[in-house]
This record gives structure tokens, sequence and C-alpha cells, in this order.
């Protein structure tokens, strides 16, 4: 699952795994309730993702249904029915969130997203879900429809990160089971050819502290101490009262 805000990339990135499985003869289908396939190839087109040339050829198919007009049993039905005979391998879910706003029923929202990783997960699919998360600086919470973490094996966050007077873009990958991978935050940039990440230049990397040099440790931002403040919990106050002077 990939966690962000509107225009962080997620659809970029979603379809760039779509084209790097068809590089691979893997076939690849996106399932969106927000844009028409036109709209999503011409996006792609913009930062030079060949899409449309793969659909053409079958290679990824592209399934849009109204959310005004959607009946959650057919709209799975056709949903495995194009796997089954297409032999799809990649399923990307675009917006997770519109089925919110299409489905009055959260019972059903969840039963059809665990019915659905269930049924991917039997055939040793990749699934890409895209969830929209509406804080901009920060994810308090990865899914607050439900439990997230029961259905999915991957959690990856996009987020935009405030330096100076422009927005930058990170991504962190919060949790991957059965995998070992790092707890880093790393820019990236989409343009020609989609999403790209900045390369890390070790010499600038600040130095990694022991715990007790920071403080508000169960924050998502604990604050170092500086090297002349206490480090108990109570201390003495660093400020010298004009009246002892």
């Amino acid at each position: 699952m990939v966690v962000g805000v509107s225009g962080v990339g997620k659809t970029v990135l979603g379809t760039q795994l779509l084209l790097e499985g068809a590089r691979m003869q893997k076939r690849g289908l996106m399932v969106s309730l927000d844009e028409y396939p036109e709209q999503v190839m011409r996006n792609a087109e913009t930062l030079g993702l060949n899409l449309r040339e793969h659909m053409d050829s079958g290679m990824i198919q592209f399934f849009y249904d109204s959310p005004r007009e959607i009946e959650l049993d057919v709209h799975f039905a056709r949903i495995t029915q194009t796997i089954e005979e297409h032999q799809i391998e990649r399923l990307i879910i675009d917006g997770m969130t519109s089925y919110t706003a299409a489905l009055e029923d959260e019972t059903l929202y969840r039963e059809f997203f665990h019915a659905l990783v269930n049924y991917t997960k039997e055939r040793l699919m990749t699934t890409f879900l895209s969830y929209e998360n509406p804080e901009l600086f920060g994810l308090n919470q990865f899914m607050p429809d439900f439990p997230v973490s029961s259905i999915v094996d991957n959690i990856v966050l996009l987020n935009f990160v405030e330096l100076g007077n422009t927005l930058h873009r990170a991504i962190t990958v919060a949790k991957a089971r059965g995998s070992a991978h790092q707890f880093v935050t790393r820019e990236f940039t989409i343009g020609a050819g989609g999403m790209t990440l900045v390369p890390v230049d070790a010499s600038v990397a600040l130095p990694i502290l022991p715990f007790q040099s920071y403080y508000g440790l169960l924050s998502r931002a604990p604050t170092r101490l500086s090297p002349r403040q206490p480090r108990s919990g109570r201390g003495t106050n660093t400020h010298t009262d004009a009246s002892s002077q």
C-alpha cells in the first residue's frame, strides 16, 4: 500500500510499476474510480511514460468504473474476470479513498478489500493499493477506515517536505513484512521518466546519535539536546534569573 496526499506521485509510481512489469513481460491491470484511461495515458505521456503503447498491445489493461453507479459485487467480479482472462500479474488500485465516497456501508468497503487482497495473494500477484491521506505535513495515521496492517504486507509513505519556501517530495518504507529494509526517508523528484530518487551524499550526512542525545522520542520529530542541556528528566533550569546576577 502506498499512502500519501493528493499530487505527491502515487499514480506515477503505480504507472511505473505497470510499465516495469510490461518490460519483464508481466501483464498489468489498473483499476480507477477517479480517472478515465485517456486521462491517465495523457498524464503519463507528459512524463515520457509510454503507457498507451502497452495498453494498445494488451499488455496493460485499464478498468474504469463510475463511483456513482458502482455495484460492488459486479465490480469485484469484473476485476477478477479481467485478471483471469488476461493472466494479470500486477494489479494497481488507484484511489482507495474513492471507494469510501462511493460506498455508504463501511462493512462492504472493508470486506471488498479483504476479499481482493486475499484473491491476489492466492494468485501470487503484485498488488499496489493507493490511499490518499488528507494530512499534508506528516502522517498521523495510515488509514482511518480500518486496520490496514492486517491486510497488506508493505506500507510506503509519500509526503511533501517543506524546506524554506519550496516543497520537496519524500518517500519512506514504513513496513516490509518478511524482508529487511531501511527505516530512512529519501527525497525523490518527478520529471522525465517518472519518479527518480535523489542520490544521497554521504559526506554531508548528519551523525547518528544515541537515544540519550534526544528528547521527545515518542513524537514524530524528537529534538536533539544541546551539549549544555541537562540530560536527566528533571534537570536544572538553564536560564539564569536576573536577581541572581
